[in-house]
């Protein structure tokens, strides 16, 4: 990287830095010779999302979201009619598995289906090939209790192998 002192800028990397990481996070820029007293506020904008807690926002309880959550999905709906579908499938989806209704498995295959998203496509085909998601909304039986015993014993056997530090 080229010296800023030797270009012409008097300040240093770390100038450099708290500048451009305020921007990023949106925050009001001071100007160096400002005093620094209490920086003024402009208008917000919400945070980007990225695909994780997008994703948790989608299967969210509706009921559960924030107000501030609930507003956010209705703007990424309204700008957008390929995430406003996704938005759907995934709420029903989500509701479908809570509820354990089977019925409603081959009338949400077929949505997926008939959408144009060959990623959820593709998932709906497996679902639709395997026998066990039908038994998971049909029958009442779970294997969470053998899953936390197994979580359990790995969670001892770590520290002997030395994994844990």
């Amino acid at each position: 990287m080229a010296d800023p002192a030797g270009q012409g800028f008097p300040g240093s990397y770390q100038v450099v830095y708290r500048y451009v990481t305020a921007l990023r996070h949106g925050q009001p820029i001071r100007p160096s010779g400002v005093a620094h007293g209490p920086a003024v506020k402009g208008p917000t904008h919400p945070p980007r999302l990225t695909a994780r807690p997008l994703s948790y926002l989608l299967i969210r309880r509706p009921e559960k979201r924030t107000p501030d959550e609930q507003e956010q999905l209705v703007q990424i709906q309204q700008h957008d009619p390929t995430l406003a579908q996704i938005a759907l499938l995934a709420e029903t989806f989500a509701q479908m598995v809570r509820q354990r209704t089977p019925n409603a498995l081959q009338t949400w295959i077929e949505m997926v289906l008939t959408s144009r998203l060959p990623d959820l496509q593709r998932f709906a085909t497996g679902l639709q090939q395997d026998a066990a998601v039908r038994a998971a909304l049909k029958l009442p039986y779970s294997n969470g209790q053998t899953e936390g015993h197994v979580t359990r014993l790995k969670l001892l056997k770590r520290p002997m192998y030395g994994r844990a530090k």
